[in-house]
């Protein structure tokens, strides 16, 4: 009977971080500070990367993720946010 009550808890867990996602939009990322944009989207339960920074683009791979935001970022602010 304990097992049952884990995958409930379990099972709410993941309801709840799915709404959160929901609710979460990456348009409030745009114009923040970078550190404070990552903390914001990792909150939300995101993945992030730097694709670009002033101008210098990154190495990255070409695979599209749904859990994780790709940032470009000028003069530490965040300008672009893509999920992928």
């Amino acid at each position: 009977m304990s097992e049952i009550k884990k995958e409930e808890v379990k099972t709410e867990t993941i309801e709840e971080t799915k709404e959160e996602k929901k609710a979460f939009s990456i348009d409030t990322l745009v114009g923040m500070i970078k550190d404070a944009a990552i903390e914001a989207a990792k909150k939300a339960g995101f993945k992030t990367r730097i694709v670009e920074e002033d101008g210098k683009e990154n190495m990255v791979s070409m695979d599209y993720k749904t859990d994780r935001i790709n940032f470009t970022v000028k003069n530490d602010k965040i300008e672009k946010a893509k999920v992928g």
